[in-house]
């Protein structure tokens, strides 16, 4: 089972694209290490204060990768450097 998640985030304190570089960098691979995710930028690549992520995550069974994606979700919320705008989940 694949779990899919679509994260539309703005970064709150990025005033340049070298500020998002930054930001996106150190949580991409936070939560690649973290919870062993395939996290990639998909739009946005223009807009310093916007991003969006596709993170996908592979798991045995649906639970597992329900659970994976909410964990992901809790880490990103409370990174504090972004605000989730937008979320879209979908298992395969």
């Amino acid at each position: 089972m694949v779990g899919i998640c679509l994260l539309e985030m703005h970064l709150v304190d990025s005033y340049s694209l070298k500020d998002k570089r930054k930001v996106l960098k150190s949580l991409t691979q936070r939560i690649r290490q973290r919870f062993n995710a395939s996290v990639h930028e998909i739009n946005y690549h223009d807009k310093w204060q916007w991003t969006e992520l596709e993170i996908a995550v592979a798991s045995g069974n649906r639970a597992g990768a329900e659970k994976v994606i909410q964990e992901i979700l809790k880490f990103a919320e409370t990174d504090g450097r972004t605000e989730i705008t937008r979320q879209d989940i979908q298992y395969v």
